[in-house]
């Protein structure tokens, strides 16, 4: 469950074209990696590869303006438009005509290392609230539904409610930096201006 299974997705965007005469399908992918990989993988099958019944897109922040654009096109009668996306899709770009949902559970994160002192972008589950912002995306314009990849008790017992916030996972450094060029706030003391925040660090990772 730790490791995507990508043949496994490939079988669900298969029922889903089955069962279902339209709408886009929306895949959410940890990285570039898992998107790339799977983008791969269908272009390459002879059903899935087909343009003239499928069209096969990524949706990821490397992508230029007018690339991230093509996601929005309306595809044709009888063309199935399928998405690959990161988490960018949770709540950066809607895709209006996104009917089902393919919901992997993970997303790359980016976690300090105490030990080495530096940050690296992990694999991680998602959270709860994530579960739900991502489930949202299916049926903007009319009933949709989605196919979670992961088990019920994966999701109560090991994703957390809310993902941890930023200044709870690392070094505060940057956000010091930001704060003193922050106009209403270069004057404040750092630990008042972060007593203000909805997530308040603790007191070592201050002084």
């Amino acid at each position: 469950e730790d490791v995507i299974n990508h043949d496994l997705i490939v079988d669900v965007i298969g029922l889903i074209d089955e069962h279902y005469e339209e709408g886009a399908v929306l895949v959410f992918l940890p990285g570039l990696s898992d998107i790339t990989t799977l983008l791969g993988t269908l272009l390459g099958n002879r059903r899935f590869g087909d343009p003239s019944a499928f069209r096969i897109l990524p949706l990821h922040s490397s992508l230029s303006p007018q690339e991230q654009s093509e996601v929005f096109e309306r595809m044709p009668p009888g063309v199935r438009k399928v998405v690959l996306a990161t988490n960018i899709a949770e709540t950066s770009i809607t895709i209006d005509d996104a009917v089902f949902v393919i919901d992997s559970g993970r997303a790359k994160q980016m976690i300090f290392n105490e030990q080495k002192q530096m940050r690296r972008l992990v694999d991680v589950w998602i959270s709860q609230a994530e579960a739900r912002q991502r489930a949202g995306r299916a049926g903007r314009v009319r009933p949709g539904k989605v196919f979670k990849l992961y088990t019920r008790q994966r999701a109560m017992g090991t994703m957390s409610p809310s993902r941890l916030p930023e200044m709870l996972r690392g070094p505060l450094q940057e956000i010091c930096l930001q704060l003193r060029l922050a106009p209403l706030l270069a004057e404040m003391p750092l630990r008042a201006a972060f007593d203000k925040a909805l997530a308040t660090p603790p007191e070592a990772a201050v002084t």
